[in-house]
């Protein structure tokens, strides 16, 4: 892994700067893969494309517009130099961006919504409970629902999201329908997972393992 430019983003309201890292190069050598989409890399960190401003609390879009600089490392420019790291978002706070009307875009909305579809699924790989009470486990399944309603149901990687969307609504036969829909041969071994868990009538996040059965459970 070797790290690139630094970026620099001005809050639009505050004014205040933060920055976020990049790659130059990376690799996926001992990673994990989810069902969820989610790949855990040692050697290839995720950076956030939304943001809460570390001063005024706004939430801000990391785009070209809000960018004012770059540079290799710490910058020395006096405006930069004190910037601080972007964070994701919180669960609630992805949700306050839904409300917020910053989320303009289907893109931008599969972003915002996949985020929070892991960090519920996050809850299981630690270990903890899907669901905190009744108004969690109704705003999961809100997102999910949302979440394939801006999904291509042309597009194979999309299918695969969405399959996993309607297991985790626990609906198996939906799901079936969806992977048998799809044809390209390099993703037979998700299809071959996602079947047997739904023969298992298992609906939560499975990571896949080669030669094994196990999927990630909140027992």
């Amino acid at each position: 892994m070797i790290l690139g430019l630094n970026y620099y983003y001005k809050c639009p309201e505050c004014g205040s700067i933060l920055f976020k890292e990049s790659l130059v190069s990376s690799n996926t050598f001992g990673a994990r893969y989810f069902s969820d989409g989610k790949v855990i890399a040692p050697n290839q960190p995720e950076f956030p494309q939304i943001t809460k401003c570390f001063k005024c609390d706004t939430i801000f879009w990391l785009f070209k517009e809000n960018e004012v600089g770059t540079s290799y490392g710490n910058s020395k420019e006096s405006e930069l130099e004190n910037a601080i790291e972007a964070r994701f978002l919180s669960l609630d706070e992805y949700f306050i961006a839904l409300k917020n009307g910053i989320v303009k875009s289907d893109t931008e909305e599969y972003y915002v919504r996949q985020k929070i579809l892991w960090l519920y699924n996050d809850r299981l790989r630690d270990g903890q409970p899907l669901f905190t009470d009744k108004d969690d486990k109704g705003r999961w399944r809100e997102n999910i629902v949302a979440l394939i309603n801006v999904l291509n149901s042309e597009d194979a990687n999309d299918k695969t999201i969405m399959a996993e969307l309607y297991r985790n609504l626990e609906n198996f036969d939906k799901c079936i329908e969806i992977i048998n829909s799809i044809k390209e041969k390099e993703l037979d071994w998700f299809k071959e997972d996602m079947i047997k868990a739904c023969m298992l009538k298992n609906p939560l996040v499975i990571e896949f393992i080669e030669d094994a059965d196990e999927y990630v459970d909140d027992d």
